[in-house]
């Protein structure tokens, strides 16, 4: 579920929108570790994510993140950006809904 959503807001960007960062894979382990640990189903494709973090060999990943309609798309791919190591899709958190 959490690729067909990726897939489907990478076609929509527009052009120069997705953009890649390398992140450490030790920093995200602990991060979506703790995250998940307390909201399990906090991502679409949470319940992967650590297993396919765990199997991946490299230190870093290079994460490329869409940010659409309340929505966050996070694809992570091995450095060179040939192969796709996870994705997972999360709520926009900074978004503050006005009554």
């Amino acid at each position: 579920m959490a690729a067909e959503r990726c897939c489907v807001a990478l076609r929509a960007a527009a052009g120069g929108e997705a953009r890649g960062r390398r992140v450490a894979t030790a920093h995200l382990r602990r991060i979506y570790g703790i995250r998940l640990g307390r909201k399990p189903s906090a991502v679409v494709g949470g319940e992967r994510l650590l297993s396919d973090l765990d199997a991946f060999p490299g230190a870093e990943v290079t994460l490329v993140a869409l940010e659409q309609q309340g929505w966050v798309y996070c694809m992570l791919f091995d450095a060179e950006v040939s192969q796709l190591v996870t994705c997972f899709v999360g709520k926009d958190r900074r978004l503050v809904e006005v009554a």
